[in-house]
């Protein structure tokens, strides 16, 4: 048997929301509990239905519902391979979730992170900036932007573009106010931040695209290799810091790298999740058109050579 069996176990008031969503799936259901205590149903979902269902599941549930969905240690036949793959799917959309918050941690880890940024600069050394790129923790909320983007769901895409919005707000806020009480003439590695080419993006598509390899492997180390090569956080701290030192040209210049670097990881997430969990066309296409967007609209924005 490969079908999965989903309980959900909810308060009366909800109920009714909950059996027509799981009506429209022609599911039979299996109703536990009672008015008092609350109710569990049970459903036996085919495998073309599982994500649908949980996607449901998860869009109606409020605080204190508890949803699970049981899968059987052995079957026969065997797992199509398609199912074996499923258990992956929902692990990555939950670590993405648990990433795409803001929490002291990370708004903890970001300061630090603009920190050793606005000093490798600076002091024009490299390896604080690679220090600064391996613990920017903007690279998960950037991910799970992407992926919510493909699945539709709104509210993993306010929550992720919001951790993502408040990383781009202090990285320049800090930048801008270290530039006030530290100026500094830029050095060579902060003026190459400030002149986005092909070349720049050529190699955030590379390396958003091996971020989706190492995302759905566990590749932890690749993960590290990603950060350095997208290097979201050094163009954002650099452009405070060269609007504190009354250089709006250079500054732009710097976010346009910014934008470049994200909108190009951004395309290649999406395009890779497509391909690794074989999402239709249909269903790809919005969120490939809003990146594809967002990299024409930094191409024109981009002055004359």
């Amino acid at each position: 048997m490969s079908a999965r069996l989903v309980r959900v176990c909810l308060d009366a008031e909800r109920l009714e929301a909950l059996l027509e969503a799981l009506d429209e799936e022609g599911l039979l259901l299996r109703y536990l509990g009672s008015k008092d205590t609350g109710f569990c149903v049970e459903a036996l979902v085919p495998p073309e239905k599982v994500d649908r269902v949980l996607y449901k599941v998860r869009h109606l549930a409020a605080e204190g519902d508890i949803a699970v969905m049981l899968r059987p240690q052995w079957s026969l036949p065997a797992l199509a391979p398609e199912e074996e793959e499923r258990p992956v799917l929902q692990e990555l959309e939950a670590a993405l979730t648990a990433g795409a918050g803001v929490g002291p941690g990370y708004l903890l880890a970001l300061l630090g992170s603009a920190l050793l940024a606005y000093f490798g600069l600076l002091r024009n050394d490299a390896a604080l900036l690679i220090a600064s790129m391996i613990t920017a923790p903007l690279l998960l909320p950037a991910a799970a932007l992407a992926w919510a983007a493909m699945r539709r769901d709104g509210r993993l895409f306010i929550h992720s573009g919001g951790a993502l919005l408040s990383g781009i707000l202090l990285s320049l806020v800090v930048g801008f106010l270290l530039g006030r009480l530290l100026p500094f003439s830029p050095g060579e590695l902060l003026l190459a931040r400030t002149d986005p080419n092909l070349a720049d993006l050529a190699l955030a598509l590379v390396a958003g695209a091996i971020g989706v390899v190492a995302l759905l492997g566990g590749f932890s180390a690749s993960l590290v290799g990603v950060m350095v090569a997208l290097a979201l956080l050094p163009p954002l701290v650099g452009a405070g810091a060269l609007f504190a030192l009354q250089e709006p040209a250079r500054a732009l210049g710097a976010l346009l790298l910014f934008w470049a670097n994200l909108a190009s990881m951004m395309l290649a997430y999406s395009v890779g999740f497509a391909l690794a969990f074989r999402w239709r066309i249909s269903k790809v296409l919005p969120a490939v058109a809003l990146w594809l967007g967002l990299l024409l609209l930094f191409w024109l924005s981009r002055p004359p050579a």
